[in-house]
């Protein structure tokens, strides 16, 4: 079976878009405004000592399902605590109201933002980032909202916590890393992966057929995307490489860097927001590095995704049914 028929890479690259992102077109201005507040959307909370997750997809038994991220927390020495706030950078407009909500509790909150220092990123703003391109294009396919669209950047709690434009290529160059390196190395993940006999979660032919023909694309491509996304630790391994990569593991320790500075400034409630993809890596420097241990998980819903309907699409009725509309053909495959 070919990588192809298991998982196309454009959905690979989709997952590695909304999952981590560069986010480098941000304009500098001043801060002022806030983002308009919506209504609290549900969110899960539990306290244990395990490892967090920091995406998953929940199933309900009437078929519908929902996307979540974490906000998953630690204390450390001196009953400080730091936060690590999941995002997928699409998502419904009243997830990233509620993170909004959420960041006005916090003494600071680190964000990712490849762009210089006092940069901050302009509602609507189109951008010449390949990555941030497809990202949009991504909320119009899903019927979704941009992170930079909706969250307040011009909060005063807001630091930046990321590389430089000029500091992001240099290292990219050390490294030998670009677009066609995350390619190579998705396509290198499924080829290993279906050599190992592992076919979960797939993303096929006719999955796509089925996004094709409803007549709900949009919550159709979230339902197949929803299933990839949830296996978040694949997606950095698939982005890391064996020797780590710039867009991760090099912009995670100038994360860090600057939680370390935030303590020592006294700051004792800390939030990193950063893509999902990024937080496996982080919480381990959070656990080894800092001495940090986990206290508790809090889930918020990105995608309420519906469940299917019952109804089939006027396209596939014509494929189906004679002229009168009457009486389906036989079939010899049963797809659905």
């Amino acid at each position: 079976m070919s990588t192809w028929h298991r998982t196309p890479t454009i959905f690979l690259l989709a997952m590695i878009f909304s999952l981590s992102s560069d986010f480098s077109f941000a304009q500098t201005r001043e801060k002022s405004g806030v983002a308009e507040a919506g209504n609290d959307q549900k969110s899960y909370e539990r306290q244990d000592e395990k490892p967090a997750s920091f995406l998953r997809l929940v199933h309900e038994k009437d078929g519908s399902s929902r996307l979540e991220t974490s906000i998953a927390s630690y204390r450390g020495k001196g009953g400080k605590v730091v936060h690590l706030v999941s995002v997928v950078h699409v998502g419904e407009k009243p997830y990233f109201q509620q993170l909004n909500r959420v960041f006005r509790d916090y003494d600071a909150l680190l964000y990712e933002l490849i762009a210089e220092k006092d940069a901050i990123p302009q509602p609507g703003r189109d951008s010449s980032s390949i990555l941030t391109i497809f990202q949009r294009g991504l909320t119009d396919d899903l019927s979704l909202q941009f992170q930079l669209d909706i969250i307040d950047y011009t909060a005063d709690n807001f630091v930046h916590a990321d590389m430089s434009p000029n500091d992001f290529r240099r290292k990219q160059n050390e490294h030998g890393e670009g677009l066609l390196t995350y390619m190579f190395r998705a396509m290198k993940t499924e080829i290993d992966r279906q050599a190992k006999g592992d076919f979960s979660g797939t993303v096929t032919p006719i999955d796509l057929i089925k996004v094709f023909l409803s007549e709900d694309r949009s919550t159709e491509m979230k339902r197949v995307l929803s299933r990839e996304f949830a296996n978040v630790e694949s997606i950095a391994e698939t982005i890391e490489g064996e020797s780590g990569s710039v867009i991760l593991t090099e912009r995670n320790k100038v994360a860090i860097k600057v939680l370390e500075d935030s303590l020592k400034e006294g700051k004792r409630n800390i939030g990193i927001f950063y893509g999902a993809a990024h937080m496996p890596d982080m919480e381990k420097r959070l656990i080894e590095k800092l001495e940090f241990r986990k206290t508790g998980e809090r889930w918020l819903t990105a995608w309420d995704i519906p469940a299917p309907a019952t109804k089939r699409s006027s396209f596939l009725k014509r494929l189906l049914v004679p002229g009168d509309g009457k009486q389906e053909r036989p079939r010899r495959t049963q797809w659905f």
